[in-house]
């Protein structure tokens, strides 16, 4: 199964961990790692709401 994330689509059988950090200018990330690669791939959001809610909808759809 895929989902997309970041303009790009990620099958979730490479996902290695789904994390939430704070930027510096007061922005909210949500973050995917994936195997091989050890960088994160992210999605920036202006409010922590936003940040919670697809935080939410991806480890939902990761879970089925």
């Amino acid at each position: 199964m895929f989902i997309e994330f970041a303009g790009m689509f990620i099958n979730i059988n490479y996902i290695i961990s789904i994390y939430k950090t704070k930027g510096q200018d007061k922005y909210f990330e949500v973050n995917i790692k994936v195997y091989p690669n050890s960088n994160a791939i992210k999605e920036i959001y202006v409010t922590k709401e936003q940040q919670q809610t697809r935080f939410n909808e991806i480890v939902a759809e990761v879970n089925k």
